[in-house]
């Protein structure tokens, strides 16, 4: 009970932070490559001792801040990392347990969640569990895709927030995930 009740005080804080600034109805397992993608051109690499990823190298980098990476062009695109204890309940984490758990915390903030996606793969031979929906609130509509995965002590909740859908960024953020300790 108490991992559940931090699971969705983590994704009330993601949802918190994020909003300041067609999917199938169950979860999936899947795998990718697990030999490591090259960082993209024109992207550099995010790298807290801890874990590591690509994302756009003109992305205005905030340390210290929730929101870490944010797109100077206007977009309304940007890259959340929060992390908590380990937590593996996340590894089980289904559509249904998102639809009973974190879509009731959205809407009484006023918000409507549609389309929620859970998938588990393997990236870089590390095991990430991916959730993705659509978030609505003032008129304002944007995607969200949370890559979690777990380090040694930690919980990393990695958070693309899409004002406009940028299925290119997505992936080169996931395919560059890599743990360090």
């Amino acid at each position: 009970m108490k991992r559940k009740i931090t699971l969705i005080l983590t994704f009330v804080l993601v949802l918190i932070c994020v909003c300041s600034c067609g999917a199938p109805a169950e979860s999936t397992t899947g795998t990718t490559a697990t030999t490591e993608a090259p960082i993209p051109t024109g992207y550099t690499t995010y790298n807290n001792g801890d874990i590591s990823f690509a994302y756009p190298a003109d992305w205005v980098k905030t340390d210290g801040s929730v929101v870490i990476l944010t797109n100077k062009s206007g977009v309304g695109n940007n890259i959340t990392v929060t992390y908590e204890a380990k937590n593996t309940a996340y590894d089980t984490f289904t559509v249904t347990d998102f639809n009973s758990m974190m879509k009731p915390a959205y809407e009484a903030m006023g918000m409507t969640v549609s389309n929620p996606k859970v998938e588990h793969k393997e990236v870089n031979g590390q095991k990430v569990n991916v959730i993705s929906f659509r978030n609505s609130a003032g008129g304002q509509s944007m995607a969200q895709t949370q890559y979690i995965f777990h380090s040694d002590m930690r919980t990393y909740i990695v958070t693309v927030t899409e004002s406009i859908p940028d299925a290119e960024l997505v992936n080169n953020v996931f395919n560059t995930i890599k743990i360090l300790k």
